[in-house]
């Protein structure tokens, strides 16, 4: 339906990707048709369907969708970001150690992430992990919770949570606290008043 409407447009998605793609467009659309694919084969209802547009390689817009849940997350660059049609926000926790956050273990790459988490552990109030990184990323827009971070992820991943985090309020970067790449791998997202916090002690585990 994309190449109908938009025929000049390229597609990044996770079952068919090229990351030269990204050079090649001026327009990209990202998408991951399950994100959660665990999550979803096993009847737990956090997945999603995750599709982001960018215009020479910034984010334009954001579209995250839990069907099981029902929930429509959307956002738009300069518009905001809203969730069924209503505005959301981030949250408004000041201290770290008030923070709730969350995370990603893939399999192959859980020793990477164990440190952080381990840190994370001692310094904010608790980690959670529900198995969808688009998933939590729109959970930090609407304030459910104050933070996220991922040491392994592709861009289709979080390419469309990444601008919803932003436009409801909250920051995005790197891990060491470096503009965030979309092309890269790892993510930390907040409600941008812990997100400095964060950073520093992200900084001691590298």
């Amino acid at each position: 339906e994309i190449k109908k409407k938009f025929p000049s447009h390229g597609i990044l998605a996770e079952e068919k990707h090229s990351r030269i793609i990204s050079k090649k467009y001026e327009y990209i659309w990202i998408i991951d048709p399950i994100d959660g694919t665990k999550n979803f084969s096993h009847g737990i209802p956090y997945y999603s369907i995750s599709i982001g547009l960018l215009h020479k390689q910034n984010p334009l817009l954001g579209i995250v969708y839990a069907p099981a849940l029902k929930e429509l997350y959307t956002t738009q660059k300069n518009h905001g970001a809203f969730l069924n049609g209503k505005r959301i926000h981030v949250s408004k926790v000041k201290k770290l150690s008030n923070g709730v956050f969350l995370t990603g273990f893939p399999r192959a790459q859980y020793k990477a992430n164990f440190p952080y988490f381990k840190a994370m552990m001692k310094f904010s109030q608790g980690i959670r992990h529900t198995g969808s990184a688009a998933l939590e990323l729109a959970s930090v827009a609407k304030g459910e919770s104050d933070g996220c971070w991922y040491l392994n992820l592709s861009p289709w991943d979080f390419a469309a949570g990444a601008l919803l985090v932003t436009e409801a309020g909250g920051r995005v970067s790197s891990t060491d606290g470096s503009p965030l790449n979309l092309f890269g791998n790892a993510i930390l997202a907040t409600n941008g008043l812990i997100h400095k916090e964060t950073v520093e002690i992200f900084k001691k585990i590298r």
